[in-house]
Parts: C-alpha cells; structure tokens; sequence
C-alpha cells in the first residue's frame, strides 16, 4: 500500500483560495458599483429638485462656489442625520431581540466606519454633481440671455 500526501503545494493553495474568494470578490465588485450608482442617482435627483432654489440664489447674487458650498452642508446634513436616526433604529432592534437570530452583537465602531464610507463616498460623488450641475444648467442659462 502506497501513501499520498493529502498537503497541497504553496501554489495549488494559492490557485485554490484565489478561486475560492474570486465569487466573494466579484460579488463585492457588483455591490459597490451598485452602491455608486444608486449614489450618484440619489444626488442628481436631489440637485434636480432644487433647481428652482439654486436658480433663484445665482439671481439675487450668490455666486457658484457659495451655492455649491450650502448644497454640500445641506446634503452633509443629510447624510448625518441619516446615519444618527439609522443608528438609534438599529440599536433599538438590538436591544429588544427583534433579529437575535442574525445580529448577536452591535459594533459602534462598525457605524463609525461605516459612516466615514458613506461620507466620503457621498461628498466625492456629489461636490462634482454640484459643479457639474451649476456649470451646466446655469452658465448656459445665463448665455442665453
């Protein structure tokens, strides 16, 4: 009777664990750009629905980097709200069992993290929508006149 090794080599290890996490790297990869997407969707729709204010600001006076300065405390505004009401409803899920089956512990740091994600994701995305959006809509606009 002849022994085998059940040991792989470094490299079939390496061939096999890339394997392995090349489904959990694809599925993150489409995550994420689906995060981006819905983001960027998100901000757009926002500036969209106050074209009217941002028009009416450049007409009395306000000048673009002013404009795009409010809607970026405004939407930073948003976004910390969100985050401190979301936490509140998720602590208080915690506290009272409602998914004890899936959640077992509450990481503060973990919404911290997750946070200065979105913050900076958000902010990277919508400052240049901002601009975009001011030099677009309302430079041309006022070509026209």
């Amino acid at each position: 009777m002849e022994l085998t090794s059940n040991q792989l080599s470094l490299m079939e290890r390496i061939t096999f664990v890339f394997k392995e996490q090349m489904i959990l790297l694809i599925v993150l990869m489409l995550t994420l750009i689906l995060i981006l997407i819905n983001t960027i969707a998100t901000i757009i729709t926002w500036i969209e629905s106050r074209k009217e204010e941002i028009h009416i600001r450049y007409m009395v006076g306000g000048s673009y980097q002013r404009i795009q300065w409010g809607l970026l405390k405004d939407y930073w505004f948003i976004i910390f709200s969100s985050f401190i009401i979301g936490t509140i409803i998720a602590y208080a899920i915690y506290q009272i069992q409602l998914f004890d089956t899936l959640i077992h512990t509450f990481r503060f740091d973990a919404v911290l993290y997750t946070f200065i994600f979105c913050f900076v994701l958000g902010t990277s995305i919508a400052y240049p929508s901002i601009r975009y959006y001011d030099q677009t809509h309302i430079v041309k606009k006022e070509r026209k006149r």
